[in-house]
């Protein structure tokens, strides 16, 4: 018998360490995960974006793309600006003073986010269902070819809606592989020692700390319409532009999915009597010289988002071209992202309707 007592005693030993390792990587979740919000990060996430809502900014030195794309939900609940812009970490700098909205704007892109940051917070927009907020008259729409390596996928509802009606078979494929894969992460994770220790590692770390607008200080920092200010970054040697630029040479099924998911995002807007806006980051002079002498890609993409634009009535602000704004290296803060007096220039023709009477 005491062979039986030890076994069940093991086992019960296990279970209940399997059920607290469970138990503390829920209510921690560093990664966002779960979406609990009673746990240690969503909390935390939750009270930034109440600084944020009461006109303050915050410091951010630590929100990674789960943690941010959070933040940015969290941030526009019960939010119907007239105005909203979607991207990735290139379109962070971009605030309402650049729009002159009267500060009826907010930034929804998410730093590192790519295509599927943009089309995540789209989808949030249709999933609120809340009729007693007014239907957004803009959105801006980050265009430019992808920095790296996408897994590109749609959100399980907004996938089948688009794909009866915009989408090829390779990019549903894609999209449920994606999709099936978080889903075996999300349940694996939930009892992994792995994540227990890296919660345990950062769950003293990564706090923010609520600023007055006029006093802006540290790297990161989220004002209150959504946008961030930067205030440092390292000079980047010539290798890194011209690196950055011969990527910028070969159109592939990757970057032909991300502008058919750009083009469905556009008429999927256009639906709901939203107008959107295509937006066409500039490269750096050497980035783009780099870029031309070796292909035409960038040429092919600009003029296939035109054509598309012209065909379905989409205003266009911006172009790949730097030398179409006389913009400069001192424009650029590497090879992939502008300053943001970059935005001022380009939207200083381009006129808004009567966003006020929202």
């Amino acid at each position: 018998m005491n062979y039986k007592k030890w076994i069940l005693f093991f086992f019960t030993n296990i279970i209940f360490v399997m059920l607290s390792i469970g138990a503390f990587n829920f209510f921690t979740d560093y990664d966002i995960l779960y979406e609990n919000p009673h746990s240690f990060y969503f909390k935390r996430i939750q009270r930034g974006v109440d600084a944020l809502n009461a006109g303050n900014s915050i410091i951010d030195s630590s929100y990674h793309i789960r943690q941010g794309a959070l933040q940015r939900r969290l941030h526009l609940e019960n939010k119907n600006p007239p105005i909203f812009a979607l991207g990735t970490s290139r379109l962070l700098l971009l605030n309402s003073s650049h729009l002159q909205t009267n500060n009826h704007f907010i930034n929804l892109s998410i730093h590192g986010g790519g295509i599927n940051g943009i089309i995540e917070m789209w989808q949030y927009f249709l999933n609120r269902n809340n009729p007693s907020l007014p239907i957004p008259q803009y959105a801006i729409i980050e265009f430019s070819p992808p920095s790296r390596e996408e897994n590109i996928f749609v959100d399980e509802t907004l996938f089948r809606a688009w794909s009866e009606k915009y989408l090829d078979r390779e990019i549903q494929q894609r999209s449920l592989e994606r999709r099936r894969s978080f889903q075996t992460m999300r349940r694996a994770e939930l009892f992994s020692f792995s994540y227990l220790l890296q919660n345990l590692q950062f769950i003293n770390r990564d706090n923010f700390f609520a600023i007055p607008n006029e006093m802006l200080v540290g790297k990161r920092t989220i004002q209150s319409d959504g946008s961030y200010t930067l205030h440092n970054h390292s000079p980047q040697d010539e290798k890194h532009f011209i690196d950055f630029g011969e990527m910028l040479t070969k159109d592939n099924q990757r970057y032909q999915a991300y502008r058919t998911l750009i083009k469905v995002l556009a008429l999927d807007m256009q639906s709901y009597g939203i107008t959107p806006i295509l937006l066409l980051t500039p490269y750096p002079p050497l980035t783009y010289d780099t870029s031309i002498e070796r292909s035409d890609f960038l040429h092919i993409v600009e003029a296939d988002i035109l054509g598309f634009a012209t065909e379905h009535g989409v205003p266009v602000v911006g172009s790949f071209n730097p030398y179409r704004y006389n913009l400069d290296a001192s424009y650029f803060r590497d090879a992939n992202h502008p300053t943001a007096e970059m935005w001022a220039i380009l939207f200083e023709n381009f006129t808004f309707g009567d966003t006020d009477a929202l």
